[in-house]
């Protein structure tokens, strides 16, 4: 009996990591989608550079305004609910885009992607402890890395989407607007602009069904606060093993001036043998960037 418990135990929780692993994908998607949307709402509002470039600005400042509000209204819905609320406020957010790219109203248009960025906080506020607790600690990083899978290859897909049913042509379209009458040109730009309607009320239409589905998911109704309630030394203690600055460093380049190359931006690890001596493998990211890395390290440590 003990055997079939364990079994379906471990079935409702491969279900869970799927669904959390799906929350996942549309994070990456919406947050890897801003940079097409540079170069479309450059040609359809006719923007110069920094202009263009708000879309990040308005992004990214909504999850500096919305991260304590988010924790906040966590409080009150828990985390399941707390999901669906976020994926409803993202849907809000690209139909209000959606709506408004198309009618080239640009401050209407920043307007519903700060909705969505306030989504997307609300969504990681919620999601990121979720995965931690939903399982067993011990498995945690290797969940947490599954979900990292998750995200980048919604990074990979996005711009891919958005490529096909918006941006396809656009070096036409840009020729031809350089020779077209102030009538002409505005017909063309208007013409452009409404590629963006239907792909954004599409997703607006997925979100809200998603939203509904985690209500209706056999994901269990969670609360941080509650699961985490013991002090953290009773769970976990901290111990320096060893220390990258005075690791050395073999040869390994570096794009920019640091202490010692190897310091990069690790987001994954993996840990073989100890207690004792272990080997301990570091994979950075180089985030698309010119001046990080994409590379995997093995240390001998030994963990007490």
């Amino acid at each position: 009996m003990s055997e079939v418990n364990s079994s379906a135990g471990n079935v409702h929780l491969t279900r869970s990591i799927a669904i959390v692993g799906l929350l996942f994908f549309i994070m990456g998607f919406f947050t890897w989608i801003n940079g097409p949307l540079i170069t479309f709402v450059r040609l359809a509002f006719d923007l110069n550079d920094v202009n263009a470039f708000l879309i990040l600005m308005v992004f990214y400042l909504s999850y500096f305004f919305f991260a304590l509000p988010a924790s906040w209204i966590l409080k009150g819905t828990g985390l399941k609910k707390g999901l669906a609320l976020s994926l409803v406020v993202l849907a809000a957010g690209a139909a209000l885009f959606g709506e408004l790219a198309t009618r080239r109203w640009y401050p209407g248009a920043l307007g519903g992607l700060f909705v969505i960025g306030g989504g997307l906080a609300l969504l990681q506020t919620a999601v990121n402890p979720y995965i931690c607790i939903i399982g067993p600690i011990e498995s945690a990083a290797r969940r947490i890395a599954v979900m990292g899978i998750c995200s980048k290859s919604a990074g990979i897909l996005a711009p891919l989407v958005i490529g096909s049913l918006v941006l396809q042509g656009i070096g036409d379209l840009a020729s031809r607007l350089e020779t077209a009458e102030a009538a002409a040109r505005a017909q063309l730009l208007d013409a452009f602009a409404a590629n963006i309607h239907l792909p954004y009320m599409i997703m607006a239409g997925i979100l809200l069904l998603v939203a509904v589905g985690i209500l209706a998911s056999p994901l269990p109704e969670m609360n941080a606060s509650e699961v985490n309630a013991a002090p953290a030394r009773d769970v976990v203690k901290k111990q320096l093993v060893t220390n990258l600055v005075g690791c050395p460093t073999l040869g390994a380049p570096a794009r920019e001036t640091q202490t010692n190359p190897l310091l990069d931006n690790y987001e994954g690890m993996t840990i073989i043998g100890g207690p004792g001596l272990a080997e301990v493998s570091l994979i950075s990211d180089d985030n698309f960037s010119a001046t990080q890395f994409t590379r995997v390290l093995n240390l001998a440590v030994r963990l007490p």
